[in-house]
C-alpha cells in the first residue's frame, strides 16, 4: 500500500530560464512520472514504478542546490525570490487540483470518504499530508480510492525539506564554503542512515518522514556542489555514464517490490540512476534529440500530469465498481491526459509566469496567505461536519427548547451513526451531545485502571442527566477478554440516565466483499466468515442479555442478513452498506434509523 503512493513535487516544474536548458532532466521527469502512472494503473505492470518518487526527490535536490550556489556565487541570492519562485510554479495549479478534488469528492464519496478527503485537503495545504497519513488509518482502513490526495505526502516532504534547505546551505556558503560540501555528504549519511534503519523497524515512518527521506534530496544537492573534476572523463566513459544510470532507473522499475524494505540500500539504484543522468556530460553522451524530444515534451508536463491523475484514477475505481477493467483503464488514461494538457496550458504556465516576475512578489505571497487561511479551515469544516466524532473533545448540538437529551457514547462504531443520530435528534428535537471517540475505550473495566475516556464519558453523563444514551462498540473488540465491564458500565450510567439503548455489532463483511473485490469481479452472495461470525454473535449475546428496565437492546442483524444468511451490502441503487470491513456507511447507518425512531418513541 504504501508503495502505491506517488511523489507531488516541485521537481516537475520546467528548468529555471538563467540554467541552461537539459533536456534530458525533462526526459528523466518523463520517466519517472511514467512509471509511476504505470504502476498506479496496475502494479503488475511496472513492480517497481513506485521508485519514481526517488528520482524526483534527487532531481528536485538538485535543481535548488545549483539555484542557491549559483546565486550565491554572484550575490544575488533572496530567500523572498526564492519562495515566490516556490510558490509561482507549485501553487496556483496544486491549489485548483486540490479544490476540484474536495469539489469532486462531495458528490461522489460517502460521508465518512468525504470527511477524510477534507481532512487531507487541510493537511495537503499546510505541507502536512505525511505527518496526518501516518495518524491515519487505525479504524478505517487506507483504501487508496478513497484518498484522493494521498499524493500529497511527498510534496508535503519536500516542502519540508525546502522550509530547512536553503538557509542552512546559504550559512554553509557564506559562513564555511570549504566545509559545505562535507558538512551536506555527513548529513545525508546520516539520512541514510536512519532511513535504513527505520525501513526495518518502522516502515511506514520511513517511507513517509523526511529524516529517513532527506539522503535522496541531500544526494542531488551534493552533486549540484561537487567540485569539477580537475581532469575531466575520458569521453567514451562520460558517455557511458548516462546509459548505466538509465539502466540503474530501468532494473528499479522492474525488481524493486512493494514487499522489501523501502527505502533504505535499495533506494540507491534509483537515486545513483538519477545522480548519473544529472551529472552534466558531454553533448555526445545524450540520445539523439528526435529520441530525447518526445520525453522531454511530456517532462515539462509531468507536474500536471502527477497532480491530476492520482484523483481521477481514485474517483474512477470508486464509483465504477462493476464497470469493465478496460472502460476504467480507458477512462483513467483519457481524462488524466486532457486535464495534464488543460492544467499545463491554462494554469501552470500562465499563472507561473505571471506570478514569477520581481514586481509580483507581494502578489504570490498575498494569494498563498490568503488561500491558506481561507482553505485549510474549509477542510477542517468538512471534517467536523461529516464525520462526528469526540476524539478531540465532546460535540455539543444545542437545541432551542429542548424536549430531552440524547447522548451517543462508544468507539468509532458509535461514530458511524453520527450524522444519523443528529438528524435524528433535530427531528424529534432533542439536544444532542456526542462522546464517541474512534479508537478509544469508553468502557468501565473490572480488571485494569479505568481508561481516560471512560472517566470523561462517566463525568459528561452525570453531569448531563441525559434522557437517552444510545451504546454502541467493537463488542468483539471490548468484550472477549473482560464480559463484565459492560454490565459495570451500565450499572455506573443508568442512575444518571433515563433510558439506555445499546446497538449489537453489525455483520462483519468477509475480505472479498470490499471495492477493491468488487472492481476485481467478486459479486454476491457473501457470507460472514465463521470465525468473525461465532465471536461476534457470542459478543452480540452478552449484550442483548444486558436488556433491562429502561435498557433496550437493537439487534442490528436482520438489517444486513438475508433470511437464508447471506450478507446485505447494498440498497437498491446500488450503494454499499459498508463503509470498511468494520463500518457501516452512511446509506448503511440509514438503514438503522427507523428502528432508533421507534426505540426512541417507544421510550416510557
Amino acid at each position: 500500500m504504501l508503495r502505491s503512493l506517488p511523489a507531488a513535487t516541485c521537481l516537475f516544474a520546467p528548468l529555471k530560464t538563467e540554467h541552461p536548458h537539459r533536456p534530458e532532466i525533462d526526459a528523466l521527469r518523463a520517466l519517472a512520472v511514467l512509471a509511476v502512472c504505470l504502476f498506479h494503473l496496475d502494479h503488475r505492470w511496472l513492480p517497481g514504478g513506485f521508485v519514481g518518487v526517488d528520482v524526483f526527490f534527487v532531481i528536485s535536490g538538485y535543481l535548488i542546490a545549483s539555484i542557491i550556489h549559483r546565486q550565491q556565487q554572484a550575490q544575488s541570492f533572496s530567500f523572498l525570490r526564492f519562495y515566490q519562485r516556490r510558490i509561482a510554479r507549485i501553487f496556483p495549479a496544486f491549489l485548483a487540483a486540490a479544490a476540484a478534488t474536495l469539489l469532486a469528492a462531495r458528490y461522489l464519496y460517502s460521508a465518512q470518504d468525504y470527511a477524510s478527503a477534507g481532512s487531507s485537503f487541510s493537511a495537503a495545504l499546510l505541507s502536512f499530508a505525511n505527518h496526518q497519513l501516518l495518524q491515519q488509518g487505525n479504524y478505517f482502513a487506507l483504501s487508496p480510492d478513497a484518498q484522493p490526495l494521498l499524493h500529497c505526502w511527498s510534496l508535503s516532504l519536500e516542502e519540508q525539506f525546502y522550509l530547512l534547505f536553503p538557509l542552512g546551505l546559504w550559512l554553509l556558503l557564506q559562513r564555511a564554503p570549504a566545509h559545505a560540501f562535507r558538512f551536506l555528504a555527513l548529513l545525508a549519511l546520516a539520512s541514510f542512515a536512519c532511513g535504513l534503519v527505520l525501513s526495518y523497524t518502522q516502515p511506514t515512518a520511513a517511507f513517509y518522514l523526511l529524516p529517513a527521506r532527506a539522503w535522496e534530496l541531500l544526494a542531488g544537492a551534493l552533486l549540484a556542489l561537487a567540485p569539477k573534476p580537475s581532469r575531466p572523463l575520458p569521453a567514451r566513459l562520460s558517455a557511458l555514464i548516462p546509459l548505466l544510470g538509465l539502466l540503474l532507473i530501468l532494473a528499479s522499475f522492474l525488481f524493486i517490490r512493494e514487499s522489501q524494505p523501502f527505502p533504505g540500500a535499495l533506494a540507491l539504484l534509483p537515486v545513483l540512476g538519477a545522480l548519473a543522468i544529472l551529472r552534466p556530460a558531454s553533448p555526445h553522451a545524450l540520445p539523439r534529440p528526435y529520441l530525447l524530444q518526445p520525453l522531454a515534451s511530456l517532462g515539462r508536463l509531468s507536474y500536471s500530469l502527477y497532480l491530476w491523475h492520482w484523483p481521477i484514477f481514485s474517483f474512477i475505481d470508486y464509483s465504477l465498481l462493476f464497470a469493465s477493467p478496460t472502460c476504467r483503464l480507458a477512462l483513467k488514461i483519457l481524462l488524466s491526459a486532457a486535464a495534464a494538457l488543460a492544467s499545463y496550458h491554462l494554469l501552470e504556465k500562465p499563472c507561473r509566469a505571471a506570478l514569477n516576475r520581481p514586481h509580483r512578489l507581494p502578489h504570490a505571497f498575498a494569494l498563498l496567505a490568503l488561500s491558506l487561511a481561507a482553505l485549510v479551515p474549509l477542510g477542517a469544516a468538512v471534517r467536523r461536519s461529516h464525520y462526528l466524532d469526540a476524539a478531540s473533545g465532546q460535540l455539543l448540538f444545542p437545541r432551542p427548547s429542548p424536549s430531552g437529551t440524547l447522548v451517543l457514547m462508544g468507539d468509532s462504531q458509535a461514530s458511524m451513526f453520527g450524522l444519523v443520530v443528529r438528524d435524528l435528534a433535530a427531528a424529534l428535537n432533542l439536544r444532542l451531545v456526542i462522546l464517541s471517540a474512534a479508537g478509544g475505550d469508553p468502557l468501565a473495566s473490572s480488571q485494569d485502571p479505568p481508561s481516560p475516556l471512560w472517566q470523561a464519558n462517566l463525568a459528561a453523563v452525570q453531569r448531563e442527566q441525559p434522557t437517552f444514551l444510545l451504546l454502541a462498540c467493537a463488542w468483539t473488540y471490548k468484550l472477549p477478554h473482560d464480559p463484565a465491564r459492560l454490565q459495570k458500565t451500565l450499572d455506573a450510567l443508568q442512575p444518571h440516565v433515563g433510558r439506555i439503548l445499546l446497538l449489537t455489532q453489525p455483520p462483519l463483511p468477509p475480505p472479498n466483499a470490499d471495492r477493491a473485490a468488487l472492481r476485481q469481479g467478486a459479486r454476491p452472495p457473501f457470507q460472514e466468515s465463521p470465525v468473525d461470525r461465532s465471536l461476534r454473535l457470542a459478543m452480540n449475546q452478552l449484550v442483548r442479555q444486558a436488556a433491562a428496565p429502561h435498557r433496550a437492546v437493537l439487534d442490528l442483524d436482520p438489517l444486513f442478513t438475508s433470511p437464508n444468511g447471506d450478507l446485505l451490502l447494498f440498497n437498491p441503487q446500488g450503494q454499499l452498506f459498508y463503509q470498511d470491513q468494520k463500518h457501516l456507511s452512511e446509506i448503511g447507518a440509514r438503514q438503522v434509523l427507523p428502528l432508533l425512531r421507534q426505540a426512541l418513541l417507544d421510550a416510557p
